[in-house]
């Protein structure tokens, strides 16, 4: 289970759209929950960085589930429990869920402890669960418990600094790691191009 932490604007999503992009060229086959856009908004954005998924969604690769209605920003109480007891969501080999903060919003940390141990009963089976989550969205507890039973743990970073706004992705834990993985790692967003890594920016 990997959790992907930021304040809007730090670039959670761009990194979840880089990851299911990979993954579908690669092979896996990639479930991905939005509380953001609809099918039209994803498949437009995609392409906007150069990440055509329409192929991938029409031989169902790719399954797009856009989570509405939003009712002014929140969904309806427990839709986090009704998501999660469809099991279709989680056959694929990679689910992505940006944000699951949004959906935690009308939760309590009963229902979050829930969520976490199926989540990972679901890692468990050999796939792979990301979650994003905004701390400006979620009450801290509720967020520490996220950081505390994820195997990954990446904190997207804003940096204003003298020469500029950078963006930084900061590993934070990589449990079970094969190699040496870098603390550190700058990244910038262009149109038509997608994520780009600092490579001089990486520690």
């Amino acid at each position: 289970m990997m959790l992907i932490a930021g304040e809007n604007g730090g670039g959670k999503s761009a990194l979840c759209q880089r990851l299911c992009y990979s993954f579908l060229l690669h092979g896996s086959g990639v479930t991905y929950v939005s509380t953001e856009m609809a099918t039209k908004g994803f498949s437009d954005q995609m392409k906007s960085l150069d990440y055509s998924i329409d192929e991938y969604l029409l031989d169902k690769n790719l399954v797009y589930i856009p989570v509405f209605p939003m009712i002014r920003g929140h969904l309806p109480g427990h839709y986090l429990g009704r998501l999660l007891r469809e099991p279709r969501i989680f056959e694929k080999d990679v689910t992505i869920i940006d944000s699951m903060s949004t959906m935690l919003r009308t939760e309590n940390e009963e229902s979050l402890f829930t969520a976490i141990r199926y989540l990972k009963d679901v890692a468990s089976r050999n796939k792979l669960v990301i979650l994003t989550a905004d701390p400006a969205d979620i009450d801290g507890s509720m967020l520490q418990v996220l950081r505390s039973s994820s195997d990954i743990y990446t904190e997207m970073v804003v940096d204003m600094s003298e020469g500029g706004i950078e963006n930084l992705m900061y590993i934070r834990r990589f449990l079970m790691a094969k190699n040496r993985v870098g603390q550190i790692t700058g990244f910038r967003i262009e149109p038509g191009v997608g994520l780009i890594l600092d490579i001089t920016k990486v520690v």
